[in-house]
């Protein structure tokens, strides 16, 4: 598979925040810092939409830039929406593939971005959370994370708490259990999780059970997890349009980060 253009279409001006992409090749837009402020630490961005569009601008942009100005290598991945007749068998669904081969295009060429290969981690908001997270559940040594972000994500396909949208989008409409419970990603940590932090709003439209269920699974597997929880907030909220108490936890990202890398 090779990444490369994509076809971008706008949406309504009335969300300007709302790009919706229909892509037909995934592709990495990476944002590199200053060669003298590069601390060889690689994120890669997967902005959500619920499966069914991308969001490139909160979540997706917005964090890239502020990696980048900290140092880090931020890799915006623009993967395909899932085809749900495609996701069955064996095959899984076409965004968990671009992200895993995300991880290998980094990881194969860190010499030539500056990265350390065994620091590449991910960021994923709302369904991009989703596809981090599985990313972290399925993959192997080489497109396993190295460590996660997750905001406001999308964590579990079940009907108590699970978001409709995306398993409609991801699954179908007629999803099969085995599918269900695979996609349930609380359900499928494991004893290589990688060290993962989580940030939710409780007045969240995505129940922030989503988030709550993970971080218990990843503390009962003996994981590292620091969950981050806010009263008020709602979903996948943009970085330039941060309200207190929220205005703190880019910072409170930014040292969680530094006390994971930097000490080993």
């Amino acid at each position: 598979m090779s990444f490369s253009t994509e076809t971008v279409v706008h949406d309504s001006p009335d969300d300007p925040y709302a790009i919706k992409v229909r892509v037909e090749r995934p592709s990495l837009t990476i944002y590199q810092p200053a060669e003298g402020r590069r601390n060889h630490v690689a994120v890669i961005v997967c902005p959500g939409g619920g499966y069914g569009r991308l969001y490139l601008t909160r979540g997706g942009i917005d964090y890239a830039l502020f990696l980048s100005a900290h140092g880090y290598t931020a890799a915006l991945l623009k993967y395909r929406l899932p085809r749900p007749d495609e996701t069955t068998g064996n095959a899984d669904p076409l965004p968990l593939q671009d992200a895993e081969q995300a991880m290998r295009v980094l990881r194969r060429r860190s010499s030539e971005y500056d990265l350390n290969p065994h620091w590449i981690g991910m960021s994923g908001t709302s369904a991009g959370g989703h596809v981090a997270a599985c990313c972290a559940a399925f993959g192997d040594a080489e497109t396993r994370p190295d460590f996660l972000i997750l905001s406001s994500a999308v964590i579990s396909l079940e009907p108590d708490i699970g978001h409709k949208g995306s398993r409609l989008n991801l699954l179908g409409p007629h999803p099969r259990p085995e599918d269900i419970e695979r996609y349930s990603i609380e359900r499928q940590v494991n004893a290589t999780w990688p060290p993962t932090l989580v940030v939710v709003a409780r007045n969240d439209p995505i129940p922030a059970e989503n988030s709550f269920r993970l971080t218990a699974a990843i503390r009962a597997a003996g994981r590292s997890v620091l969950p981050l929880t806010y009263n008020e907030g709602g979903h996948a909220f943009a970085l330039f349009q941060l309200k207190p108490p929220l205005t703190e936890w880019p910072d409170r990202w930014l040292h969680w980060m530094a006390d994971l890398t930097y000490g080993r």
